[in-house]
């Protein structure tokens, strides 16, 4: 049995990546859906909220250069109710170039 493994080396000019978060467009009857979109490819893209605990539909994520990704939280998956104005003031994004 063999095992294959994939190794990516990504490498970048010392230029921002500039990630856009539309910061929660939609709310859906179960779900809050929001829209991440990078202008360069940003590796381990994560969203959380500064002070509330939630599930992610998708987190920790690849995003390629000008490639949107949707990524929900349904209603039950939070910690308590919120509105989308109070997750919106919450909603945070990071990625491996912000460490």
């Amino acid at each position: 049995m063999y095992f294959i493994s994939k190794l990516f080396i990504y490498f970048t000019l010392n230029h921002v990546i500039s990630i856009t978060l539309h910061k929660i467009k939609r709310v859906f009857i179960n779900n809050f859906q929001n829209t991440v979109k990078s202008k360069a490819y940003a590796r381990f893209v994560g969203l959380d909220f500064k002070e509330r605990d939630a599930i992610f539909s998708d987190n920790y994520f690849d995003l390629s250069a000008g490639i949107s990704r949707i990524v929900t939280v349904a209603k039950k998956d939070l910690d308590k109710p919120a509105t989308a104005e109070e997750l919106r003031a919450q909603l945070t994004v990071r990625s491996v170039f912000d460490i």
